[in-house]
């Protein structure tokens, strides 16, 4: 994995990390106005980051393949990156 590359997926992480953490905060604070623009962000910034991740990387899940190839099983295993 290259340097861009791992930068991507660790913002991408941490970006996955807010976006549950907002949510959570949401499921016991449901009137939060502005909690609920937070997440509306974050959601954006994480669709357009995972997107543009995958288009350039490949799948980083199932969830992720298209109907024309088969990309999963070709892309590294997670204990195959050197994340150091």
């Amino acid at each position: 994995m290259d340097k861009r590359q791992s930068s991507m997926l660790k913002k991408l992480m941490e970006i996955s990390f807010v976006l549950l953490e907002i949510s959570l905060y949401l499921d016991t604070h449901p009137d939060d106005k502005k909690a609920l623009q937070i997440h509306n962000n974050i959601r954006m910034q994480h669709k357009y980051l995972r997107d543009k991740y995958t288009t350039m990387y490949g799948p980083l899940s199932i969830s992720d393949e298209n109907k024309d190839t088969w990309q999963y099983i070709q892309t590294p295993w997670p204990w195959d990156y050197d994340f150091s």
